[in-house]
């Protein structure tokens, strides 16, 4: 439909559906479904690891993924990451406590 000008009108139109995430077939759909949504566990965002970022002579790290739910910082603002529930930093470092050569645990991992 044209209103009184001659132009078509966007309002009779219905909006085109615009989506972000390329089609099932795309080599790298996983890559970006992965950049958009958070990962499920904060073991799971540290396999992952950091990466430098540089902006306007300013340096700082950030995961590869964002971090889960629970979780903020690790970003420009904060090299911490921040639990709100249980308020408590962390260092974005993994720390892996295995068993010992013998097949003990550390005290750490006794039960």
């Amino acid at each position: 439909m044209e209103d009184e000008d001659g132009a078509d009108s966007l309002s009779q139109r219905p909006p085109r559906i615009a989506s972000l995430m390329a089609t099932k077939a795309h080599p790298q759909r996983e890559l970006l479904f992965k950049a958009i949504h958070p990962s499920d566990t904060l073991e799971e965002w540290m396999e992952k690891g950091l990466h430098r970022l540089e902006e306007d002579g300013e340096v700082w790290l950030e995961g590869f993924l964002k971090l889960p739910v629970a979780y903020s910082g690790c970003d420009k603002e904060s090299l911490l990451i921040y639990a709100a529930k249980t308020q408590t930093q962390v260092y974005p470092i993994p720390l892996e406590i295995t068993e010992e050569n013998d097949g003990s645990r550390p005290p750490a991992c006794r039960s």
